[in-house]
């Protein structure tokens, strides 16, 4: 199977030339054979670019990628992310050309910009283009400045570099010719990490701040829709209902990072809040402003009320020790997240963000059990219902699927699982 990557300079012109109207924007789907028909990885904090066995691994098991914080940029001179991004997903694809592929970007800043990618050139000779408090004092986050996403040039400049790097084409030889199609995109579109108001900012001008930012992203759906190609902006931190409205117009993806962690946890007792979580479920991720937007549900191993952190500091301390945890509590994760699930919905699973909480890497930070996760495997077949809930209880519900039932007790976290007929 051969591979070629392009890229055209005049990206709208190419993409216009070949349909007259676009198709109408539709969410990505995924099958329901089993729960790896739906997994998606977000592994990243690597310093190099992925190995060919770890891009191998990822195109076997997963059908959604993303890296993120300058994953493999000093692969290259200078650091470049969004080349980094590149390789590592024409690597994946030869593994599966099926594979989903979004370029982790932070259009508000807090990451790759004057970092490590090709966008830094224009960013450094710009000073104008820096956020500035009421004071007049340029804002800092983790040290560096951010954009001013109100400032129309910023805008304009980020977006046509976003533009320009979702241009990059992906050639299939074999099954493109056999199909008759020449191309597709390398990169399926952006995910942008949550926005959320640096210190420094008033909350008036904070919001106006996160407002201008989302403007951006929507701004950048908007023209990624008149290409045809269904790529996407998905944008983290749809946690609850509030926010809700702003994500459905930033982009047709969001990611529920918080599923079920940190807010819904009781720190006390180390059980979640039932009221939060139904709101979570059933408020939230079912809510019908996501009927037709592509979800990522990242779930967790465990309760935890802060990163890498169950109630009174009862997380395994040992790296054996914390796999093992991992596998034990795929299941009630996965419950969970089946109890709610569309096929718009995409599942991840993971005790942190590293590459090797994701794929069985051999690394010394490694959390994924060595046998990954069998479990995934089994047959899961289509849901038959909605979830529904278990009379004379108040917070238990269960949905039925072709070869499994799902149990959740949103009161009870040891009272939620899979149950599989074939398996």
């Amino acid at each position: 199977m051969g591979l070629a990557v392009r890229r055209f300079l005049a990206p709208l012109t190419f993409f216009l030339a070949r349909a007259t109207a676009a198709p109408a924007p539709e969410p990505w789907r995924h099958g329901w054979d089993t729960a790896g028909s739906m997994l998606l990885t977000h592994g990243k904090n690597k310093s190099g670019v992925l190995t060919p066995a770890e891009a191998q691994f990822i195109g076997e098991h997963f059908v959604m990628h993303a890296g993120g914080n300058c994953d493999g940029a000093s692969s290259f001179s200078p650091p470049s992310h969004e080349k980094a991004a590149a390789y590592n997903t024409a690597a994946i694809r030869r593994a599966n050309p099926s594979v989903k592929a979004l370029l982790y970007f932070t259009v508000h800043g807090v990451r790759e910009i004057g970092v490590c990618s090709d966008f830094d050139p224009t960013w450094a000779a710009h000073p104008e283009w820096r956020l500035r408090n009421e004071s007049g004092a340029v804002v800092l986050k983790r040290g560096k400045p951010i954009p001013d996403c109100s400032n129309a040039a910023y805008a304009a400049a980020i977006t046509e570099h976003l533009l320009e790097t979702l241009s990059a084409t992906w050639v299939d030889d074999d099954a493109d010719s056999a199909a008759g199609n020449a191309t597709r995109p390398l990169l399926d579109g952006v995910y942008s990490d949550g926005i959320g108001t640096p210190f420094g900012l008033n909350a008036t001008t904070g919001a106006a701040w996160e407002a201008a930012c989302g403007a951006i992203l929507a701004g950048l759906q908007q023209r990624l829709d008149g290409r045809g190609q269904q790529q996407m902006v998905v944008v983290n931190g749809l946690d609850d209902a509030t926010n809700l409205p702003q994500h459905a117009a930033c982009g047709r993806g969001s990611m529920v990072d918080h599923f079920a962690v940190l807010q819904f946890v009781d720190t006390l007792t180390g059980e979640w809040i039932p009221s939060l979580l139904k709101e979570l479920l059933f408020g939230v991720v079912r809510a019908p402003a996501n009927a037709q937007r592509t979800l990522q549900i990242k779930t967790w191993p465990g309760l935890l009320t802060a990163p890498e952190t169950w109630v009174n500091d009862t997380q395994p301390k040992s790296q054996a020790a914390l796999q093992r945890a991992v596998g034990e509590k795929l299941n009630a994760a996965l419950a969970l997240f089946l109890l709610v699930a569309e096929d718009t919905h995409f599942f991840g699973y993971s005790w942190f963000w590293n590459l090797g909480d994701f794929i069985p890497d051999g690394g010394a930070d490694q959390t994924v059990p060595d046998g990954f996760s069998p479990e995934l495997a089994c047959p899961l077949g289509r849901p038959l219902g909605p979830p529904q809930p278990v009379a004379g209880t108040e917070w238990a519900y269960v949905r039925e699927f072709e070869n499994a039932t799902v149990a959740a007790d949103l009161s009870n976290h040891t009272a939620t699982s899979v149950t599989w007929h074939n398996c």
